[in-house]
């Protein structure tokens, strides 16, 4: 595969940001959003630097700080020089690609040198072997079955989110005496400085409960 390069616009002309051209840092890498990035230029900021624009599905990675991490963005974006995009021969897999930079991601950020700001040079980044099935369908049920893995995981963290909300409506109203067990429930209330509460329960101090 080939990679490409950017830029960035000079921040000092007003002309070339927030516009309709996303433009992708290392920055959205690390809060990634498929449709959109956090900063914008204009066609003429474009034009103006060395940026140049990346079609939708391609692969973009880091050398400069989060190293080995890789996106695939559903819109067109430009890119700053801190990131590469890497455009596949015909018979690899984009997917295949994908989860190899992910299975990669700590190798990758090991090779990077640097003091302060972790940086990998390209040749270094092409120097990297990829283990590649020479069958191309290979390549495709492999990135389908870690696709489908990836889909099931973020069902299960919706659900877990969904279940924790319920969890925290339910203490809301068990530990405010709101809703009562079935066995404990007199249906009788009483008023207290917190508001009606069941007639069988108090308001103690929490060092009344306990020592400190």
């Amino acid at each position: 595969y080939s990679f490409a390069g950017g830029g960035t616009p000079s921040r000092g002309n007003p002309s070339y940001w927030n516009g309709e051209i996303n433009w992708v840092t290392v920055k959205d890498l690390t809060n990634f959003n498929p449709n959109k990035s956090q900063e914008t230029i204009t066609k003429l900021g474009l034009l103006n630097s060395s940026s140049r624009l990346i079609p939708s599905n391609t692969l973009i990675t880091s050398t400069r700080m989060a190293l080995g991490k890789a996106v695939i963005y559903n819109v067109d974006v430009a890119i700053n020089q801190d990131l590469k995009a890497l455009f596949l021969n015909k018979n690899i897999d984009l997917k295949f690609m994908y989860f190899w930079f992910q299975s990669k991601e700590s190798l990758i950020n090991e090779l990077g040198g640097g003091s302060t700001v972790k940086g990998i040079s390209l040749p270094d980044l092409k120097k990297i072997d990829v283990l590649l099935p020479d069958s191309e369908k290979e390549q495709k049920a492999i990135s389908e079955v870690l696709t489908d893995t990836d889909n099931l995981i973020q069902a299960t963290e919706q659900l877990i989110n969904k279940k924790q909300l319920i969890k925290t409506a339910t203490m809301q109203n068990l530990l405010t005496g709101k809703i009562r067990l079935a066995e404990f429930d007199t249906k009788k209330t009483k008023p207290s400085e917190l508001g009606e509460i069941p007639s069988d329960w108090d308001i103690v101090k929490l060092g009344d409960l306990t020592t400190i």
